[in-house]
């Protein structure tokens, strides 16, 4: 993604490829901020990778329970 400047506006072709990009990124980090906000999923304190698995899994199912919660409140 490109940054513009006070001075130097961008260009349509550079405005659409930071939408593109922009649509990309939200997609992808969005359910791990939201993770991250949750279950504070961001700070880890096993030592194994084993366990940062089962616990990556579990914070998932969380995710995907948390996540149904608020698609059912919706309905």
């Amino acid at each position: 993604m490109g940054i513009s400047l006070r001075d130097y506006p961008f260009s349509v072709k550079r405005m659409r490829r930071n939408l593109g990009i922009s649509r990309i990124i939200l997609t992808v980090e969005h359910p791990y901020a939201f993770c991250k906000g949750m279950f504070y999923f961001g700070h880890v304190i096993v030592t194994t990778v084993q366990r940062v698995k089962v616990k990556t899994y579990f914070t998932i199912v969380c995710n995907n329970l948390v996540r149904a919660g608020f698609i059912d409140r919706r309905v």
